[in-house]
């Protein structure tokens, strides 16, 4: 008759890495494996294998084993009379080894024996490593915020900075605009006085005037051209004019201060005509600044010298004081 003897599964050996896991304090096993409930293994540890066998001695070759690991497979494993259960790289989480035999006789008894299983994540993979990803993540969102609104603060002032500094430049060229016709009208007054004056004293004294106000003019157009030149309105009508004839009209206004100053005042340009193209009015104010400047912080003389190069075609304005 076929036999009803169901043989007990016990767990004989746990293997990693071709060697045998003993039980030890601190290890992976604290008892022999037949006597432990829950196997808890490293992340770096992630595969073993496990032996087994079915208790019945009449005629053990003919049993036949099959097994599964619940949570990572569904299907069972049937292994014949093969004895060992062998898993790589699980991923983390917790599965539970079923195994189960047939008696000696090949008939499948009801046997089923279980190991829970315990695979731990790494540490990249913990709650404490997933808070550090968000606390990274809102510390990253914080850090753009701020820099941002430092950005859009830093934006904002510039342009409250910049339309403060338009205020201020609209209204010093409103009180430019207003400046020049009087300076005009004061100018033209003095040049027919001087023209009928022949006291040597008074004509010294409006030949002051004179050129003060002319000073006066030149820095308000000074200011107008700045401001074209800011709303990129300022133009150049370059046309040929001698430059010795203007080098020498911007002298003449500044040779009564240099004579007040005791600074030896000269200039030097070629004989012949030259002629060149030219903004005169532009020229006329850099040579005004350069004459200024130089009878400013001259101490004995103050040296103008135009030069030519007719290979290149330029000329050269230098001035030593």
């Amino acid at each position: 008759h076929t036999s009803t003897y169901v043989p007990p599964i016990i767990f004989t050996r746990l293997q990693q890495a071709e060697k045998t896991v003993t039980p030890e304090e601190g290890g992976i096993l604290t008892t022999h494996i037949d006597d432990t409930n829950l196997l808890t293994l490293p992340h770096d540890k992630n595969g073993f294998s496990i032996q087994f066998a079915a208790l019945d001695m009449k005629y053990p070759g003919n049993i036949s084993y099959s097994y599964k690991l619940e949570g990572f497979e569904n299907n069972w494993n049937n292994i014949g009379n093969q004895r060992t259960a062998t898993y790589t790289n699980l991923p983390k989480g917790h599965y539970t080894l079923k195994v189960r035999s047939t008696n000696s006789d090949g008939i499948w008894v009801e046997n089923t024996r279980t190991l829970d299983i315990n695979i731990l994540p790494s540490f990249w993979e913990t709650p404490w490593a997933y808070s550090l990803y968000v606390l990274f993540i809102l510390l990253v969102i914080f850090t753009a915020t701020y820099i941002l609104f430092t950005i859009f603060r830093l934006k904002h002032k510039v342009s409250v900075e910049q339309e403060i500094s338009d205020i201020k430049l609209r209204f010093f060229t409103n009180i430019s605009h207003e400046l020049r016709t009087p300076l005009t009208l004061i100018i033209s007054p003095l040049e027919g006085m001087m023209k009928e004056t022949h006291d040597g004293r008074k004509l010294d004294q409006l030949k002051l005037m004179h050129r003060n106000a002319l000073r006066l003019l030149n820095l308000v157009n000074q200011l107008l051209d700045f401001r074209k030149a800011e709303n990129k309105g300022f133009k150049l009508n370059p046309k040929e004019y001698n430059i010795g004839t203007i080098v020498h009209s911007v002298y003449k206004y500044f040779t009564t201060l240099a004579k007040q100053r005791g600074i030896k005042l000269e200039v030097e340009v070629p004989e012949e005509e030259l002629l060149a193209s030219v903004d005169k009015e532009a020229l006329t104010k850099i040579l005004s600044n350069l004459f200024a400047n130089a009878l400013k912080y001259a101490r004995t003389y103050v040296y103008l010298h135009l030069s030519v190069d007719e290979k290149n075609e330029v000329f050269t304005i230098s001035m030593s004081n």
